[in-house]
C-alpha cells in the first residue's frame, strides 16, 4: 500500500507473507521468441507450405523446453514476407521480380484500380506480338 509522507510515496507492506508465486517463464511473451536458429529453421518449412502447428512440432522434437508458439511460427513467418517484399506491395515485388528475370509479363488495370489482367511466361516461349 502506497502513503503519502512528507510530499513522498512510501509503500508499506502489510501482510508480507502474502504474495503470488512466480510464473512460469514461458508465459511471458519475451522468453517466447524463437531462437534465431529456431528462426532458420522455420523458414523453409514455412515457404514449404507447412501448417505452423506442423512446424511448432517439429520444434518441440528438437527442443522440448522451447516456449514458441504457433503464434511466434506466424509472426516469423510475417516477419520474412515482410523483409522479401521490402516494403513493397505483393503486386509490386512480383513485377519487380519479373523485371529482374528472363520473363515476360504483361498487365492491364481493368475498370477499377483494384482488378487487374495479368499475363507471363518464359521468354523463349513468347509468341506473337511482344509483350
Amino acid at each position: 500500500m502506497a502513503k503519502n509522507v512528507d510530499g513522498k510515496r512510501r509503500f508499506v507492506v502489510k501482510v508480507p507473507n502474502h504474495n503470488n508465486p512466480a510464473s512460469l517463464p514461458e508465459v511471458h511473451p519475451m522468453h517466447q521468441c524463437l531462437a534465431e536458429t529456431q528462426f532458420e529453421s522455420v523458414i523453409p518449412l514455412n515457404q514449404a507450405g507447412v501448417r505452423p502447428r506442423t512446424v511448432l512440432s517439429s520444434l518441440l522434437q528438437q527442443d522440448p523446453d522451447t516456449a514458441a508458439s504457433s503464434k511466434n511460427i506466424f509472426n516469423a513467418k510475417t516477419k520474412r514476407r515482410t523483409e522479401y517484399l521490402s516494403s513493397q506491395s505483393p503486386i509490386h515485388a512480383l513485377l519487380q521480380s519479373f523485371q529482374e528475370s528472363d520473363w515476360k509479363y504483361n498487365y492491364e488495370l481493368m475498370s477499377t484500380i483494384t482488378s487487374m489482367s495479368f499475363f507471363w511466361t518464359p521468354k523463349f516461349c513468347a509468341v506473337g506480338k511482344d509483350l
